[in-house]
Parts: structure tokens; C-alpha cells; sequence
């Protein structure tokens, strides 16, 4: 259980990541 738990919140960390990243790359793409 506390191992599923884990990687559940590994998994939202990594979601939540890539999407500043996305976000990131298209303001950058924006700007230029």
C-alpha cells in the first residue's frame, strides 16, 4: 500500500514537472 502510494505521488510530481516545462518552452517560444 505505502509503496503504491509512493509511486501515485511520483507519478503526479512528474505530470505536475512536464507540464512547467511545457509551459516554460512555449513562453520561450513566444517571446522569440
Amino acid at each position: 500500500m505505502k509503496l503504491n502510494l509512493k509511486r501515485h505521488i511520483l507519478e503526479v510530481v512528474l505530470r505536475q514537472m512536464l507540464l512547467v516545462v511545457l509551459l516554460t518552452l512555449k513562453e520561450l517560444l513566444l517571446k522569440n
